[in-house]
């Protein structure tokens, strides 16, 4: 069906905030900190040290990891 409608390929990289790889990265940072719901994302996303795993900038919040998980 996406070959059809490409709606894959129209995803435009600009509007993209947190690549695959950032989010596993926190997630899997998360998990091995005991932070296992991702509800606590909602506040380590904006904590400093955290922060220091993508170069300063806010990390993703627990609805961009619900959207990731079921999309």
């Amino acid at each position: 069906m996406d070959n059809r409608l490409r709606l894959i390929a129209a995803l435009d990289a600009r509007f993209i905030a947190h690549p695959q790889v950032d989010l596993l990265r926190q997630r899997i940072f998360g998990l091995a900190l005991g932070y296992e719901d991702l509800n606590d994302h909602a506040t380590l996303r904006r904590d400093p040290l955290w922060q220091t795993l993508e170069r300063d900038s806010d990390l993703a919040s627990s609805p961009t990891f619900a959207v990731w998980k079921t999309g």
